[in-house]
């Protein structure tokens, strides 16, 4: 319905198939050593949202996001390597993980009936899209730790780092969305019979 906004297409068909799978490894070195790994492929279609809506962006710099009829699937294969050890005062976990992506879908830049701004609501806002990306990866490394201090206190701490890049139009390198930053937390547990107490 072009009542409302005049695009260039009036009908969105997907039609997609993926096969996908995963192969896991573990190697038990010894009772307190362990090592896996884990190799995925996966597969995310466009849902209504990525492929139909329009609408304006509250940010600083207007934007109007309008659907996109040629959007495709994207396609991850992932890997992580994950290290264990565990004895009776500690366990700790060390995983890094890699996502590679095919066709990331992203949102990028648009020419709408060769135009890069459009008039929405009386202000001129720049036309944007979600669509899909040559490459984009996922890499990072979380920690994770528990220490028995006593028989009533303990200590955990975890951490994780992720990094995104998907490659633009252009061949520059653009953050992926959705990437948290650096987080972590770190914890001081007691138990004691019917009383439990947390400083983190």
């Amino acid at each position: 319905d072009n009542r409302f906004f005049n695009l260039p297409f009036t009908r969105i068909d997907q039609k997609t198939i993926s096969l996908t799978g995963n192969l896991g490894l573990v190697y038990n070195a010894n009772e307190k050593l362990r090592l896996s790994s884990n190799f995925a492929s996966g597969f995310r279609a466009p849902n209504f949202d990525d492929g139909a809506k329009i609408f304006e962006s509250s940010t600083a710099l207007r934007r109007l996001v309008v659907p996109n009829p040629d959007i495709k699937p994207e396609y991850t294969y992932n890997g992580d390597l994950q290290l264990q050890y565990k004895s009776q005062s500690i366990k700790i976990e060390l995983t890094g993980f890699y996502t590679l992506f095919r066709n990331a879908i992203v949102m990028a830049p648009l020419q709408l009936n060769g135009q890069d701004s459009l008039l929405y609501n009386g202000i001129l806002a720049q036309v944007i899209a979600n669509q899909n990306a040559r490459s984009a990866f996922i890499r990072g490394v979380s920690y994770k730790s528990v220490l028995e201090l006593s028989s009533r206190v303990s200590w955990e701490s975890a951490v994780s780092f992720t990094y995104g890049r998907f490659k633009a139009a252009d061949g520059s390198e653009k953050p992926l969305d959705h990437i948290p930053p650096l987080y972590g937390r770190s914890a001081l547990l007691y138990n004691k019979g019917p009383w439990q107490g947390e400083f983190f």
